[in-house]
């Protein structure tokens, strides 16, 4: 039995807190690691570099610290499937929204441990034709953006790409920061590498930006979220599928038209 079929069983006879931990660079084993998210797997982790290798110490506290966090969560309340459902059926009526005095410009994801998920959630739900760029900073293991991208490409018409520093972002398109870069967006659209999520959000609702905060029932790891919430930075906190809609009624699409 592989590892990710031994993941589809636990999940569904006894829903445990399931860290995948991959000592393979090769592509096609990755994505298989990501594929055990869609089963409900929290989280996919870098085996450590081994003893007296370059980068010991770092790799090995980024698993205890992951561990550790998973380990926090006593049962796992979000599936992929039923995210996608949700957000399907989700009314796009979300109250108290803001009225856009133009054409939305930039949606700006920023997501941590437990996160993959819900970014495919929100991507998968969004039609082909969304009028704005979307960037994610999603923090990631070294050797695992390519085959995060790959895995969010096989649901949606929106395609995924790890953009070059000076890339123009387009319409439609979903930009993923590179390992160990934040992002932001220069003048005339073009993408730049360097921010603290909490912070940034909090300076871009400061100028205007309508700034959503995932909601702690729908969080497995309530930590960037939660720090968005305590520095006032969200406008809004909201379910995955409340944020898909959000979005829609943001920039004027209908969900489900392709």
């Amino acid at each position: 039995m592989s590892g990710l079929e031994a993941a589809r069983r636990i999940m569904e006879t006894l829903p445990s807190p399931i860290v995948v931990v991959s000592g393979s660079h090769q592509p096609k084993d990755l994505e298989e690691s990501f594929q055990a998210l869609d089963s409900g797997v929290l989280a996919v982790a870098q085996m450590p570099n081994g003893i007296g290798r370059p980068y010991h110490e770092k790799t090995t506290q980024e698993l205890i610290r992951t561990l550790k966090l998973m380990s926090k969560v006593k049962l796992v309340r979000r599936w992929t499937r039923s995210l996608h459902r949700e957000a399907a059926s989700a009314s796009p009526e979300i109250p108290d929204l803001p009225q856009l005095p133009g054409e939305i410009d930039i949606v700006a994801i920023g997501a941590s441990t437990g996160s993959p998920p819900v970014v495919k959630t929100v991507r998968a739900s969004l039609p082909g034709s969304f009028p704005a760029p979307i960037l994610v900073v999603q923090h990631m293991s070294e050797g695992f953006t390519g085959p995060f991208v790959d895995w969010l490409n096989q649901s949606s018409p929106l395609p995924v790409h790890v953009p070059k520093n000076g890339e123009q972002a387009l319409p439609g398109h979903v930009y993923v920061a590179p390992e160990a870069f934040h992002m932001s967006v220069k003048p005339m659209g073009r993408i730049s590498f360097s921010g603290d999520g909490a912070q940034e959000l909090k300076l871009m609702k400061d100028k205007g930006a309508t700034a959503i905060a995932q909601d702690e029932a729908s969080s497995v790891i309530f930590g960037i979220p939660g720090e968005a919430i305590r520095l006032h930075a969200a406008a809004y906190v909201l379910s995955p599928a409340k944020i898909v809609a959000a979005l829609a009624v943001l920039a004027n699409v209908k969900l489900g038209n392709g």
